[in-house]
């Protein structure tokens, strides 16, 4: 079994009700979508290597290249590494992309052969592959899923997947994340609503203004967030509006211990 990835590093969700989690982050590489917003473009296809990043700095020139594909069995070594270099260490593992179910049996696999070392599986995906969701549901305890708005994406609209995608996903917490730009037309949010609409109180739906970047739309104002905010709680019990927080340099990289350590003691 092996894994085509970007690359892996320990440090701090950025997104949603589990922000400021400490998590190790196996970023997959290859996805089936080209959203305008994205903003790992680096993991759109599976690249040549894999960066293992440190302390999660960002600087390449810290970085541990090696090529892909990686043997599962390395990558489990690797996860445990970087969660055992930060006290206490990281009990939670992010899988993430581009899209880890493009490679369903080896997002299953890992997250099968990492719960038994103690971790708790955070699935980041764009909720469009619902037969890889039932071959992974058992393995994964957080579902964050995107719900993916054509006026946000550029792309066709993906209601049935995402309405197919969330019951398979039942079982697990699901969180769903709306990316949205100013002016998101009405029906985009009836069409999102009414998918939501039959899920009861098992999901939680996040308004994430879109992070200005080249390509993508512009960002809506607190007006439009506060209605859309109103709009949605009259269908979904859960609602939070929450920007990218890794995307504004509010985190730190998340420091090994050894570093840590050695700055407390200067």
């Amino acid at each position: 079994m092996t894994l085509h990835l970007s690359e892996l590093f320990a440090g701090l969700q950025g997104e949603g009700p589990t922000a400021r989690t400490a998590q190790v982050f196996v970023r997959f590489g290859g996805c089936p979508h080209r959203c305008a917003y994205c903003d790992t473009p680096e993991a759109l296809v599976p690249p040549p290597v894999v960066h293992v990043r440190p302390g999660g700095e960002p600087d390449r020139r810290t970085h541990r290249t090696y090529a892909n594909p990686r043997p599962l069995s390395w990558v489990v070594s690797q996860v445990l590494s970087l969660a055992e270099a930060t006290d206490p260490p990281i009990c939670w593992a992010s899988l993430t992309g581009g899209e880890p179910l493009a490679q369903a049996e080896a997002c299953g696999a890992l997250s099968e052969a990492l719960r038994p070392e103690g971790f708790h599986i955070h699935l980041e995906t764009a909720g469009t592959l619902p037969g890889a969701m039932r071959r992974v549901r058992a393995g994964v305890d957080v579902v964050a899923m995107d719900l993916k708005f054509p006026s946000a994406t550029g792309e066709a609209p993906m209601w049935d997947l995402h309405r197919a995608f969330l019951r398979e996903a039942q079982g697990c917490r699901r969180i769903v994340k709306a990316v949205v730009v100013s002016g998101t037309p009405l029906a985009e949010w009836k069409e999102a609503l009414s998918l939501l609409a039959g899920l009861g109180d098992g999901v939680e739906l996040v308004i994430q203004p879109v992070t200005p970047s080249p390509g993508a739309g512009a960002p809506p104002t607190a007006e439009e967030l506060g209605a859309w905010q109103a709009l949605a709680r009259r269908t979904v019990p859960r609602v939070t509006v929450s920007a990218q927080r890794h995307r504004m340099g509010e985190w730190p990289a998340l420091m090994p211990r050894a570093r840590a350590e050695a700055a407390v003691s200067q």
